[in-house]
């Protein structure tokens, strides 16, 4: 969601997990969209811009 407002995240941790691997939900202010994603949505690092 790049540019968009949420109206909340949820972190679980990776000791929380069956994977161990920790991810985040965050929920949309507009509508009923959720995105669930493995890392910080939103955040770049900096191999994603050498890539570019």
């Amino acid at each position: 969601m790049q540019d968009a407002s949420f109206h909340a995240q949820v972190v679980v941790p990776a000791e929380a997990t069956a994977t161990g691997q920790r991810f985040v939900v965050r929920v949309s202010n507009f509508g009923m969209l959720a995105v669930m994603a493995l890392e910080n949505p939103g955040v770049h690092g900096d191999e994603e811009f050498r890539a570019r």
